[in-house]
């Protein structure tokens, strides 16, 4: 997804990038640091699922950036920068990607994320993967709506 304000609103990005939280968790959950970390095919996609979903959020950070600056600069706890460079790191430098980085992130960071809360929309988002809002326009596909 690449935001666009006429196509999503503030609300939509954040509920879209909590919503890969529960996904995270389900994909790394399963699994040690020891056992994520081993050179096996089921730890390999482990990985490469933990990577991918630990890199939306980062893209949507990049959009709020671009396209709610006022809410970046107003909210400093929240990690807009970090998710996004955390990001570019995996997306772009995937042939020196960190994995015990990525665990920890996972393990530390993923769930400081989920207990973030937008207290101006109401967002949470909960164990079971179901966010506290639906998107008041466009979809996940980006296709807008």
């Amino acid at each position: 997804m690449t935001a666009d304000e006429a196509t999503f609103e503030l609300a939509d990005c954040l509920y879209f990038m909590l919503a890969a939280v529960p996904r995270i968790k389900d994909d790394t959950g399963r699994l040690s640091n020891d056992q994520f970390l081993a050179d096996r095919q089921a730890a390999r996609q482990v990985r490469d699922a933990g990577v991918l979903n630990i890199g939306k959020p980062g893209e949507i950070a990049g959009d709020i950036s671009s396209h709610f600056p006022e809410f970046a600069a107003s909210n400093v706890d929240f990690p807009v920068d970090r998710l996004y460079r955390m990001r570019n790191q995996l997306y772009h430098g995937c042939h020196a990607i960190n994995y015990a980085i990525v665990w920890a992130t996972c393990r530390a960071g993923v769930p400081a994320l989920e207990r973030w809360r937008c207290a101006e929309i109401g967002t949470t988002v909960s164990t079971d993967g179901a966010a506290g809002r639906e998107p008041q326009t466009g979809d996940s596909s980006g296709r807008g709506g």
